[in-house]
C-alpha cells in the first residue's frame, strides 16, 4: 500500500517537477516591457499554465532603466499574488 504523502513524490523524494519554467531576465527598470512580456505569457501559456509554471526572476531588475521603484513594486506585488494562489516563484 502507497502512502498519500508517497504517492505525490518523485525519485528521491522530491515534489513533481512543473510542468513548465519560465525564466525571465534584464528586465533593468523596464516596467512597461515587463508588463507587456507577462500579458503575452499569459495569453501564450494561459492563465492557468502559467500559474502552474515555475517563474524565475534571474536578475538586472533595475539598472539603467527608466522605472526602478516601480519595478520592484510590481515584482514584489507580483510574487505576492503567486504566492497566495500556491504558485512558484523564484528570485
Amino acid at each position: 500500500m502507497t502512502s498519500a504523502s508517497s504517492a505525490f513524490q518523485t525519485d528521491g523524494g522530491r515534489a513533481p517537477a512543473p510542468s513548465q519554467v519560465v525564466c525571465i531576465g534584464d528586465l533593468h527598470g523596464n516596467l512597461d516591457k515587463a508588463k507587456r512580456l507577462w500579458a503575452n505569457l499569459n495569453l501564450e501559456l494561459g492563465e492557468e499554465a502559467l500559474m502552474k509554471a515555475k517563474v524565475i526572476f534571474l536578475g538586472d531588475y533595475c539598472d539603467r532603466g527608466p522605472n526602478t521603484k516601480g519595478m520592484l513594486d510590481w515584482l514584489i506585488n507580483l510574487k505576492k499574488e503567486r504566492d497566495n494562489a500556491k504558485a512558484e516563484t523564484v528570485f
